[in-house]
């Protein structure tokens, strides 16, 4: 069964993003109004064929393991996994080489 998965990782609240400010100041200069904040991160989109017979929560503990030991530096990054119910359009394009 195909798998798909997104893991977001961003940097931690305490820890200076200059590029977040530089986006930030750019929209601000191109006219975007508002603009309280902005905080540069990463996706990962990840898709496997799952033939192991692991539950959703066995798969679920293996990818936050990989996020967290791989994927992001826990001292200054945090991350979320999201499996999407339902696979948005534009992952899936993505994914298959149609973006």
């Amino acid at each position: 069964m195909t798998e798909r998965v997104t893991v977001q990782v961003w940097l931690k609240e305490a820890v200076l993003d200059p590029q977040g400010q530089a986006v930030q100041k750019a929209l601000t200069r191109e006219g975007l109004p508002g603009v309280k904040s902005v905080r540069q991160g990463k996706a990962f989109f990840i898709e496997f064929e799952d033939e192991s017979g692991k539950s959703q929560e066995d798969l679920n503990q293996l990818i936050e393991k990989l996020a967290r030991d791989l994927l992001s530096n826990p001292v200054i990054e945090d991350f979320q996994v999201i499996w999407p119910s339902e696979p948005d359009a534009r992952v899936i394009d993505y994914l298959e080489g149609d973006a």
